[in-house]
C-alpha cells in the first residue's frame, strides 16, 4: 500500500525532474507514471473501503470489547487475496 508521504515524494521527484534542464523527458515520464500508478492504487483502496463500509454486516461482541465484519460472497484464500476478492464482489454488485 502506498502512503501519502510516498506519493508526495514522487511528486517532488517529478517536479524536480521537470525543472532541471539536464533531465531527459524520459526521466520526467518515469516519475509521472510512478506518481499516476500510486494515485490510482490509493483511489482503488478508497473505493474498496467505501464499498466494504456500505456492504458489510457489522457484529459487535456482547461485552463490547470487539467487533467483526462479514461480507456475503466467496471468501479469499488468504489475506493477500482480500483486494481481489473485494474487487470481484464490487464488480458483481454493479
Amino acid at each position: 500500500m502506498t502512503t501519502t508521504d510516498e506519493i508526495m515524494e514522487l511528486a517532488d521527484v517529478w517536479m524536480v525532474a521537470r525543472l532541471q534542464t539536464n533531465q531527459t523527458w524520459s526521466d520526467v515520464d518515469i516519475a509521472r507514471n510512478r506518481l499516476k500508478t500510486a494515485i490510482e492504487a490509493l483511489a482503488a483502496d478508497a473505493a474498496r473501503y467505501n464499498w466494504i463500509k456500505e456492504h458489510c454486516i457489522l457484529g459487535i461482541y456482547q461485552n463490547g470489547n470487539g467487533w467483526h465484519m462479514s461480507i456475503d460472497g466467496i471468501a479469499p484464500d488468504s489475506k493477500r487475496d482480500i483486494d481481489s476478492a473485494v474487487d470481484a464482489a464490487m464488480k458483481e454488485s454493479q
